[in-house]
């Protein structure tokens, strides 16, 4: 007789279908045989029945390892009941009786399946999953695994609470898989999610966002709507939907939340033409659920009967394959045995997980490493006229992780009652386009105010620049002449804003034919960080998903910020929490804002540079006379002199030269004397045309023409000195790059820095190998570029380390030209105009940027704005070639002033002494006229007192009758008559006044 048939015949004739049903497996051995118990709580008696008869029919067909078991028989029996609505009778249940029943009877693995709701409109009531609830929590305890047969709700799929729970359903979180492949299916973008704040919801959503990133089809979520779970007023929450530009609404609601939600979209207009809704199998039910919708319905979800047929066979494909591998322990017989966990219980559970139906009668059966079934097939419907689902496809979630989808589009009727695909996205020609001031960006000035409004004319005509709205004054000083404004019901101050980003939008503006209203944000571009430089979250940062391509409305519920990413505050958070459409200002390209937004194409290419303040130049007043040492310019100075000396001694004493004495005692007009010859060897030395006073003898000649090769060796040592001089004098930059050693190994009193929480400060973060450098700038980093710069003029800041266009905008705005920029750049990167995730202007905004370099349009701007170079008088070209100044030749410009200043002097004292000497030759003029009048007049007085003298002669003679003429007449007499005094007038009455000397 066949073995099967004895097999069979034992197990039909010791089964008892009593409370506790006995089945033969085997021939009876003389051992005890081994107990396997397979419990069940039900939701009805005809499944109770059901689930009887088929564990019998199953062990039936079964065969149990006989290897393993060494000849042993086994024993299966099973115990069903129904689930009680009060949660502590249906745990009592499970252990008093399905536990514990009979000696040596173990319960294996149990079955659950709550009333009526969980297959068709949604979760059974809160008793009954209560219920489930604490049979799961029993059953983890004891680590004996229990397999729902219907129930779907997300909290069963957490492995830390519900440990030992499985199930031969999806769970409503698992549609995600469908929805990505129907809106990648069907070319869609971008979409937006409205979810319930259940577990169900947030399961679903996180689901969403792993099965777009593994499509990596460019998908993104452009915003997440939570309503709280179990309904209420939902116009707040639904409000910000009519302003997203996404029209693919993905919905996971159960019955009563879906509607309250279809109502108010109605009320808002989004359920007609244009408009996708893509809803879970709860919300199909709605009678408020749009025409045109699209659901899922999992088939074989009312068919109870397959799902337990399905669950007792994976049990004994279970059983088979560890008993093959083992003999289990016993499992715990009662509750009572609390610190007795059965041992083999994960064992088991594992390798419940391991089995397979490739054609069970829910069809194709696996299960993930959670318990969930990971395999089930769908059908597409679509709500068509009088609320009726019609299948348009199948879809098939399959145990690789993939979705095979079939969709028919020729039954598809949209919403509008159209056949055409809707394209799910609204682009709006109205922007609202936020900024940020930072020079020389976007400059921002308090306008003249007309009639309480900015006066967009003068704005227009002074900057060239636009009229920008802030929430918030920007400073205290322009609060006075800026009034507020008020726009969409919000206050605003209004404010000129011109500059390289106002200049660009201005032309993106018309390139793409948009318009747009300005705003200013308040905030800075970068990280948050309280006072001690941690990074934190600014006060509605919290709402931002970190890390995922999701962002939660203003007001919306919270999520945790992802491990390792900062918060983003300012300008980003605005864009990403839908506050603007598009962001132009200076705006870094990093990892972590493209994280959260989308950016263009970089309108500005730049890097990492540092500024500093030149060195002090070392030029002086005497630095002409740097080039040769002191004692050289002594020895230059003493050889000039000896050599005008040598020459006037030369040509003193040689008998060839043109110095000799005239008849009247004096010298030539041209000969050498020694001032001459001084002037002779300073002219030969300053190489100036030296017209007369040369030497004429040949000795003197001779030393000349050495002097003259001596002064032309000097004078070309002195100028080629003078020029390295020069270059060498240049102010040159302390610091050759960031690799320095003065950063690397930085002493105490060298500070640098740069700006907290800016894409500068990030970049050192990331970069292992400036970690060093980091930990130490980081107690200096500075809130603010304006404040970094300011201190690197005051010198206490001695480097700052920043984006090189802003310090190269410094440089070069520099009045005292003292700031500059050193060292090549690093970590490259660009300014781009930031946008939405998926924003449908990103790829015009690219293609329109890169046409504006091709023309040269943002060179034009660069040379405008940053380099300033129609307005700059500093060099701008470190590596241009040394040119002299004021502050190299000053000396040389005070040499000539004192030169001038000696030469009036010497002129005064020559005029002076001239005139001084002109009044005395005046005087001896003078007096040698009185004195020759004089002298004159003294000879007339004496030829007529001899004249006298002889007539008196005469007369006594010729009393005695001699004659005074006569040849007789003695000379004596005539000598004594002569020198007679007579009276006559003193010379010093004939000068008149002027006294003259005996002498004279």
């Amino acid at each position: 007789m066949d073995l099967r048939v004895v097999l069979c015949a034992l197990f039909f004739s010791l089964v008892d279908f009593s409370p506790g049903p006995t089945v033969a497996a085997q021939e009876v051995p003389p051992e005890p045989p081994l107990r396997i118990r397979i419990g069940a709580l039900l939701d009805s008696e005809e499944h109770r029945r059901f689930f009887l008869r088929s564990l019998t029919e199953a062990a039936g067909t079964w065969q149990p390892p006989l290897r393993t078991l060494e000849g042993r028989r086994i024993l299966l029996n099973a115990t069903a009941g129904l689930v009680h609505s009060n949660p502590i009778a249906t745990a009592l249940q499970v252990c008093e009786r399905l536990m514990g029943e009979g000696e040596g009877d173990r319960l294996h693995a149990l079955l659950i399946l709550e009333p009526a709701g969980t297959t068709v409109t949604g979760p059974a009531p809160d008793q009954f999953q209560l219920a489930a609830a604490a049979v799961s929590y029993t059953m983890g305890f004891y680590r004996i695994p229990i397999i729902g047969l219907a129930n779907r709700d997300s909290a069963f799929s957490d492995k830390n609470i519900h440990r030992s729970f499985l199930r031969t359903v999806p769970a409503y979180f698992q549609q995600a898989d469908v929805w990505v492949k129907l809106v990648v299916e069907l070319g869609w973008k971008n979409v937006m999610v409205l979810s319930s704040s259940s577990p169900n919801g947030r399961m679903l959503l996180a689901r969403l966002q792993s099965q777009m990133e593994k499509e990596d089809k460019d998908i993104a979520i452009e915003r997440v709507v939570e309503f709280e779970a179990g309904g209420g007023n939902l116009s707040r929450e639904m409000r910000p939907i009519v302003e997203a530009q996404s029209r693919v609404f993905l919905v996971y609601a159960d019955r009563a939340e879906s509607d309250l939600l279809f109502q108010q979209a109605q009320l808002l207009g989004l359920t007609g033409a244009g408009h996708v809704w893509i809803v879970t199998e709860q919300a199909l039910s709605s009678p408020y659920c749009p025409l045109g919708a699209l659901g899922l319905t999992l088939q074989f979800s009312r068919n109870t009967q397959a799902h337990i047929t399905d669950a007792v066979h994976l049990l004994l494909h279970a059983l088979t394959a560890a008993y093959a591998e083992k003999t289990l322990a016993p499992a715990p017989t009662s509750c009572s045995d609390t610190a007795v966990p059965w041992t083999d219980g994960p064992f088991f559970w594992q390798t419940l997980l391991k089995q397979e139906l490739i054609r069970g009668a829910t069809g194709h059966v696996a299960l993930d490493d959670v318990g969930d079934r990971r395999s089930a097939d769908y059908q597409v419907v679509n709500i068509q006229s009088g609320r009726q689902p019609v299948v348009v496809g199948h879809a098939q979630t399959l145990p690789v992780n993939d979705v095979r989808l079939t969709l028919d589009r020729r039954k598809i009727l949209w919403p509008g009652e159209t056949r055409e695909v809707p394209k799910g996205l609204i682009v709006p020609n109205h922007l609202k386009v936020l900024t940020l001031r930072e020079a020389p960006f976007t400059t921002v000035e308090a306008g003249w105010m007309e009639g309480g409004l900015l006066n967009t004319s003068w704005c227009a005509e002074r900057f060239h620049g636009l009229v920008g709205y802030s929430n918030r004054s920007l400073n205290a000083t322009t609060e006075s002449v800026t009034e507020r404004m008020r726009i969409a019901g919000k206050e605003y101050f209004a404010y000129c804003c011109w500059g390289y980003s106002m200049d660009l939008l201005q032309k993106l503006a018309g390139e793409l034919n948009f318009t747009y209203d300005l705003f200013i944000s308040t905030h800075t571009p970068y990280i948050a960080a309280d006072t001690k430089g941690r990074y934190t979250a600014a006060s509605t940062a919290a709402n931002i998903i970190l890390g995922r391509n999701v962002s939660l409305p203003m007001g919306s519920a919270t999520a945790t910020p992802a491990a390792g990413d900062p918060p983003l505050s300012g300008i980003l958070r605005d864009l990403i929490e839908e506050a603007g459409d598009m962001a132009v200002a200076a705006l870094t390209i990093t990892p972590e804002h493209a994280k959260f937004v989308e950016f263009s194409k970089p309108f500005k290419y730049l890097g990492i540079t540092i500024l500093e303040k030149k060195p002090p130049s070392s030029s002086t007043l005497n630095s002409f006379f740097q080039p040769f040492q002191e004692d050289l310019w002594v020895l230059v100075m003493v050889s000039l002199h000896v050599v005008a000396v040598s020459l006037y001694l030369l040509d003193r004493f040689s008998p060839f030269s043109r110095y000799r004495l005239t008849e009247d005692g004096e010298t030539e007009d041209d000969a050498l004397n020694l001032s001459s010859a001084m002037w002779f060897a300073w002219g030969v030395l300053l190489n100036s045309g030296i017209g007369e006073g040369t030497p004429r003898s040949f000795g003197g000649r001779v030393l000349g023409m050495v002097w003259a090769g001596f002064a032309m060796i000097m004078v070309a040592s002195y100028t080629a000195n003078l020029a390295a001089f020069l270059v060498l004098d240049r102010p040159q930059s302390v610091l050759s790059g960031i690799n320095d050693a003065r950063l690397r190994n930085p002493t105490e009193n060298y500070v640098f820095a740069t700006v907290r929480g800016s894409a500068v400060d990030q970049y050192f973060r990331r970069q292992v190998e400036l970690a060093t450098m980091y930990r130490i700038m980081e107690k200096h980093n500075y809130d603010s570029a304006e404040l970094a710069v300011q201190a690197v003029r005051n010198g206490t800041l001695k480097a700052f380390i920043f984006d090189s266009a802003r310090l190269e905008f410094e440089a070069a705005n520099d009045s005292t030209c003292e700031l500059v920029t050193t060292g090549e750049l690093f970590g490259r990167s660009g300014y781009g105009v930031a946008l939405r995730k998926n924003s449908p202007w990103t790829a015009k905004v690219t293609l329109t940027i890169l046409g504006f370099h091709e023309t040269g349009y943002m060179e034009s701007l660069d040379n405008k704005y940053i380099y300033m170079r129609n307005e700059t008088k500093c060099v701008a070209d470190q590596n241009a070639p040394a040119t002299l100044g004021l502050e190299n030749m000053k000396g040389v410009f005070i040499l000539v002033g004192m030169g001038i200043g000696g030469g009036v002097i010497l002129i005064i004292i020559e005029i002076s002494y001239k005139r001084q000497q002109v009044r005395q030759q005046r005087k001896a003029r003078l007096a040698r006229m009185a004195f020759d009048r004089w002298r004159r007049f003294v000879e007339r007085k004496r030829k007529s007192r001899q004249r006298g003298i002889l007539n008196r002669a005469n007369t006594s003679i010729g009393r005695f009758t001699v004659p005074l003429a006569s040849s007789d007449t003695d000379p004596g007499l005539l000598k004594e008559l002569a020198d007679r005094p007579l009276s006559h007038p003193s010379p010093k009455r004939m000068i008149r006044g002027h006294t003259v000397s005996a002498a004279l």
